[in-house]
């Protein structure tokens, strides 16, 4: 198994392939892997651990591709290249940043701009929304959910959109301040406030001092996470050249099962029973055989670095108030009884319960945040100019001799 760590020593490198010293030397002198020395004043070589995984995959694919091909849609091996998210060690990186320090640090105005340029700074401003455009929203039915809303109306603003078939990386970003802007008005917020956080602060106006700064983390946080199900999904559509309009509600829809996004709503729903039972409700949850949404994250074995981020700066935020008791109580009593740790879906869940947010709020904030990545996604594969077309696995009967 690959360590838990950026860089490899000689050794570890030459275990992992399989190979002898001698080999992974000659892999360096023939370009297939990078080394670099492991201090000021060592001989020694250290190797990147990304490079030492790739060569082994390929090698892999070599002698058993049929195999390799089996695993590679259920957290199994890197599928297409991306230079957008690396999960290495147990940590989320940016384009080479640390997502956390980004988090803590940078606005998600600037972050977006990364995921989308490579460059961490200011974006253009968004330009104002088209009047159509919000007119739009006047056509809504009012049971609609946002998210069901603004996957709706995608298909509306496309044919109002005189760009919708520019897939340019700069109409695409463009496109993307838009909708994010569409979907502030759609929650009810300003969407010509000076940014996201601002936008979201005009719908909810949380009481406490720190919300903006919470809420800039959660945005950012959400913003992307390598090949999820919805970035993938936004992907393969943008493959077959189709205007980023269709790529972004596809991924919508991917966004809302329960099994991604929407494990927020159920993590919810966990934490009212925790507000009501108390310990109890972990203990009934597990008699029951029943999942303990919000915890647990089969790439972070240590622990998901976003969850383990939003949870404490949440409790950070009142750390004597009734909701952090409720958060405090589920983190503790899961981890005590399963060892598991928060992932994401916990952290978003008790930073919009200590801020006061509406049920359903951070859903809405993960769907603001990750249309950054969608984004950044979609650039990256129009620009790739290939169509994404993985082969079934047949298990079905055999042809029928007449």
């Amino acid at each position: 198994m690959l360590p838990n760590t950026t860089y490899l020593t000689a050794t570890q490198a030459a275990e992992y392939l399989g190979v002898s010293p001698a080999t992974l030397y000659s892999y360096v002198s023939r370009g297939l892997l990078r080394s670099e020395p492991a201090g000021a004043n060592s001989r020694s070589r250290r190797y990147l651990a990304s490079d030492v995984y790739a060569l082994r995959q390929r090698k892999e694919q070599r002698r058993n591709p049929a195999t390799v091909a089996a695993a590679v849609l259920d957290f199994g091996e890197p599928v297409l290249n991306s230079g957008i998210t690396l999960i290495l060690g147990g940590q989320l990186y940016y384009r080479g940043y640390d997502a956390t320090h980004l988090a803590r640090e940078h606005s998600f105005e600037r972050v977006a701009n990364l995921l989308w340029t490579g460059e961490l700074s200011e974006p253009s401003p968004a330009q104002p929304l088209p009047a159509s455009w919000l007119a739009l929203l006047d056509h809504v039915p009012p049971q609609t959910t946002p998210l069901a809303a603004l996957q709706s109306l995608l298909p509306l603003v496309q044919t109002l959109d005189p760009s919708a078939h520019d897939i340019s990386p700069s109409a695409v970003a463009r496109l993307g301040q838009a909708i994010i802007q569409l979907l502030i008005a759609i929650i009810g917020g300003n969407p010509r406030a000076p940014s996201v956080v601002d936008g979201l602060l005009s719908a909810w106006q949380p009481s406490l001092p720190n919300a903006a700064a919470l809420l800039n983390a959660m945005l950012i946080l959400t913003a992307d996470h390598e090949l999820n199900i919805s970035s993938f999904t936004a992907r393969c559509v943008a493959s077959t050249g189709a205007p980023p309009h269709a790529a972004l509600a596809a991924a919508l829809g991917a966004l809302q099962g329960p099994r991604h996004g929407g494990q927020t709503l159920r993590c919810e729903a966990f934490l009212r029973e925790v507000a009501w039972d108390g310990p109890q409700a972990v203990t009934n949850r597990l008699r029951r055989g029943d999942h303990l949404p919000g915890f647990g994250h089969m790439l972070y074995p240590d622990g998901d670095p976003r969850g383990h981020y939003l949870t404490e700066a949440a409790l950070a935020v009142a750390p004597d108030s009734s909701a952090a008791s409720v958060v405090r109580t589920a983190r503790d009593t899961v981890f005590a009884q399963v060892g598991q740790e928060p992932s994401l879906d916990f952290g978003l869940v008790a930073a919009g319960r200590i801020l006061g947010l509406p049920s359903g709020a951070p859903l809405l904030i993960f769907a603001l945040g990750r249309i950054a990545g969608w984004i950044g996604h979609m650039i990256e594969q129009y620009q790739a100019d290939h169509l994404i077309r993985p082969r079934a696995r047949y298990n079905g009967p055999q042809p029928r001799l007449e």
